[in-house]
């Protein structure tokens, strides 16, 4: 038993220390190298609902350049999957009627995620 387990060590121990980080030297993505076009759409803050006393969502509404909807009812928790803080709210003097970023990218090449959409909260700047 004892010459079994002796053998298992000198026969696996090897394989399992040589199989790891074993990436070839090759340090690029799985998606490889992606380019994206970048726009960047104003995101008007239409609603500020309050879920508790410490948090709340935050309701948009996103327009193109030309003024034309793009997408309303854009919320901050089902973009960022998590509610933001009434104290955040008020000390980044986050307020109904000001613009925000609404960014989209779309690939041009490579082969990563196609179409990315994020809301963040920075001003918007014409």
């Amino acid at each position: 038993m004892k010459f079994y387990f002796s053998r298992l060590f000198i026969y696996c121990v090897p394989l399992l220390l040589s199989s790891c980080n074993c990436n070839n030297g090759n340090d690029e993505p799985a998606g490889g190298p992606c380019a994206y076009e970048t726009k960047i759409y104003p995101a008007t803050l239409i609603l500020v609902k309050r879920k508790d006393r410490f948090t709340a969502d935050l309701i948009f509404k996103v327009t193109d350049k030309n003024g034309t909807l793009y997408r309303d009812s854009v919320s901050w928790y089902k973009e960022n999957n998590n509610w933001i803080n009434v104290p955040d709210i008020l000390e980044n003097e986050i307020t109904v009627g000001k613009n925000y970023k609404y960014i989209i990218e779309e690939i041009k090449t490579g082969s990563c995620t196609p179409r990315i959409e994020k809301l963040i909260l920075e001003k918007f700047d014409k």
